[in-house]
């Protein structure tokens, strides 16, 4: 069961998460290599598979409580 110091600390990776992303997406104007932006876009890919896998395992512990 999740508890509160639990949904507070995910929601804490999160919020990092996402300020990492924005990092991402803001330096896109200032990629000048096929290298940078190789690698831009790989953490945005990893970011992205974090965030999704973080909100399946939400949605299932919400599903968990509610039952």
């Amino acid at each position: 069961m999740m508890s509160q110091c639990d949904a507070e600390s995910r929601l804490a990776m999160i919020y990092k998460m996402d300020g990492d992303l924005q990092h991402l997406l803001n330096i896109g104007t200032s990629i000048t290599t096929l290298e940078e932006a190789m690698e831009v876009i790989f953490k945005l890919r990893n970011g992205l598979t974090n965030v999704l896998s973080d909100k399946r395992k939400l949605e299932t512990q919400i599903e968990d409580l509610k039952k």
